[in-house]
């Protein structure tokens, strides 16, 4: 269990996902509401710019 390799965790407390774009994707739902505008950083992994983008509006910021 990956909890019990630290010690202040609990099961609760560990979320797995399949890959990175699930992951993101749960965390831009969460954090971006309706009417948000998200500011994206670019050159990036691509579904950290993508997966913004689809959900709300976004504008790309080059490094």
């Amino acid at each position: 269990m990956i909890a019990q390799t630290y010690e202040n965790a609990a099961a609760d407390d560990v979320i797995c996902f399949a890959g990175a774009e699930e992951a993101l994707y749960l965390a831009m739902n969460v954090l971006l509401d309706a009417g948000d505008h998200a500011v994206v950083v670019t050159p990036n992994y691509r579904a950290a710019e993508t997966v913004p983008m689809a959900l709300r509006e976004a504008t790309g910021v080059a490094l």
